[in-house]
């Protein structure tokens, strides 16, 4: 875990995505479960809205054989699904749309845990641990990998590890959104203009990866926005009248 710090939770960057924007990491077998069933998968996001006509959306979505999983959202429950050894097991998280929110989920073998905002808030003791692990998707975020279902509102950041985290680390990163746990860590997406630029020259933006892994995301008509303002500089005091 990093070294101790204040806890700070804000953070002035995000990426807006309208419904029909979204952002793609290509496939990489480290972005799967690693072998016993272990992976942790956060993403901090405001949740404005769902794509017009559909009842459901996407946040994260790496489904298709084992390995894979998926956070899809409806009014106020967020569904985090897991493939494993031919079955999907999912658990609930309950939230409150239009307000900044810490998901998580933690696989450690059969157990699958559901946070919010350093929570545990539901889990499950069933999973199937997989022998084999097939899946070879696209890690898809704000929609899923076919059309529909895409998301609307605001990312901040995407963290995805190959083991299990503790409550305490799961605490430590919906603190400290600008220093995540490291142990593990194999894709960090944070939203900033530093980390938001065309590094291959083809015209579109990648999502740099801060894991050191390069598991950069290409971004398809997202927007980086200011969520919160810099504070204006002062240049002289205000002049007091008694």
């Amino acid at each position: 875990m990093p070294a101790a710090s204040r806890t700070l939770r804000t953070f002035r960057y995000a990426l807006y995505f309208n419904g029909n924007t979204y952002a793609v990491v290509p496939h990489r077998d480290v972005l799967n479960f690693q072998p016993g069933n272990k992976i942790t998968v956060m993403a901090r996001a405001s949740i404005t809205g769902i794509q017009a006509f559909y009842e459901s959306a996407l946040l994260i979505d790496k489904r298709s054989g084992d390995g894979g999983y998926r956070f899809e959202y409806g009014i106020g429950g967020m569904g985090m699904r897991v493939e494993s050894a031919g079955v999907s097991p999912s658990i609930v998280v309950y939230f409150n749309m239009n307000r900044w929110n810490h998901f998580a989920i933690v696989l450690n073998g059969s157990w699958l845990g559901g946070y919010l905002n350093g929570a545990l808030r539901s889990y499950r003791n069933d999973v199937p641990i997989s022998s084999t692990i097939t899946n070879t998707t696209n890690f898809y975020i704000a929609r899923p990998p076919f059309s529909g279902y895409r998301m609307i509102g605001y990312i901040h950041s995407i963290h995805v590890y190959t083991r299990p985290l503790t409550d305490k680390e799961v605490s430590w990163n919906y603190n400290n959104p600008g220093n995540p746990v490291r142990d593990g860590l194999v894709l960090w997406l944070q939203a900033d203009p530093q980390y938001v630029k065309d590094i291959d020259g083809d015209g579109i933006l990648e999502w740099i990866d801060l894991s050191g892994f390069g598991n950069h995301g290409k971004i398809y008509g997202a927007k980086l926005v200011e969520v919160i303002k810099a504070p204006s500089r002062i240049l002289t005091p205000a002049r007091v009248i008694s």
